[in-house]
């Protein structure tokens, strides 16, 4: 008898298998790292929108911001929400922003000192 080379049909077969499992594990894993850079991307912008929402606030004097405003606002499919309450020494601002596919609100609260 004459030994052969190469691989029996067996072994061609399990390592087809494996090699699909270890293609589609990486596929599930690189979902996965999508949508965290997606909603990564979304906080970021957030952000970024809570910060000039708070500056142009922080730039008006205390008169234009009296106690019991609330204001709302949708930009780039962020809604933005802001109350603000204080007395004549400081305003509070609360700003509350939601973002587009996310499951949570993020809240942001600072103090506007009156001059």
């Amino acid at each position: 008898m004459t030994a052969r080379s190469g691989f029996s049909l067996v072994e061609v077969l399990i390592a087809s298998v494996l090699f699909a499992m270890a293609i589609m594990g990486l596929l599930g894993a690189t979902d996965g790292i999508s949508r965290s850079m997606s909603a990564s991307r979304w906080q970021m912008i957030a952000a970024g929108t809570a910060q000039r929402r708070i500056d142009s606030l922080h730039s008006l004097p205390c008169s234009n911001l009296p106690a019991g405003t609330t204001g709302s606002r949708v930009s780039r499919g962020i809604v933005e929400r802001w109350a603000i309450s204080g007395n004549e020494a400081s305003r509070r601002v609360e700003l509350s922003l939601t973002v587009p596919r996310a499951v949570t609100t993020s809240r942001y609260v600072t103090l506007v000192p009156c001059r």
